[in-house]
């Protein structure tokens, strides 16, 4: 039996079949990155200041998750109200509100951080239609002077 060459491009497609089974949303964005062909997401990007406006606004009620590692949690806390997800590839129905049309709010350690991204396309893929990601994160809460709680 003659043995096969490793092919790349194989290894890659494999790749990516494996973690569509597993994790479309994750698989989504890899291709997206692999093919240099970038989509627009289907969330909306907020800023610091937008999340104080929401959370100073008695009449939004939004949800505000925090896809940080438990290591990261530990050093920088998290953002008042925000719930920690044990990870981006979460439960959707036993994690998120089941009202589809709530406001979710994702975000992670910073703007080189993708899992918020990953997390806020898990909720979209679930049927939500109101989904937010702050790309600066964690850090850009702290650096902008906003207070963090540890997490309980």
């Amino acid at each position: 039996m003659k043995a096969r060459k490793f092919s790349p491009t194989r290894f890659v497609l494999a790749l990516m079949a494996a973690l569509a089974i597993a994790s479309p949303a994750f698989a989504q964005t890899l291709q997206s990155l692999l093919s240099n062909d970038p989509e627009a997401p289907g969330y909306n990007v907020i800023h610091v200041y937008d999340l104080v406006q929401l959370m100073h606004d008695r009449t939004a009620h939004i949800h505000l998750y925090d896809v940080n590692p438990v290591d990261v949690r530990a050093r920088t806390g998290i953002i008042p109200g925000a719930e920690p997800l044990a990870s981006y590839i979460y439960d959707t129905r036993a994690e998120l509100p089941p009202h589809k049309d709530a406001t979710l709010v994702f975000y992670c350690r910073n703007t080189a951080c993708g899992a918020a991204d990953i997390a806020a396309n898990r909720a979209l893929l679930a049927g939500y239609t109101d989904v937010d990601v702050m790309p600066e994160g964690i850090e850009g809460w702290m650096r902008a002077g906003m207070r963090t709680e540890p997490v309980n």
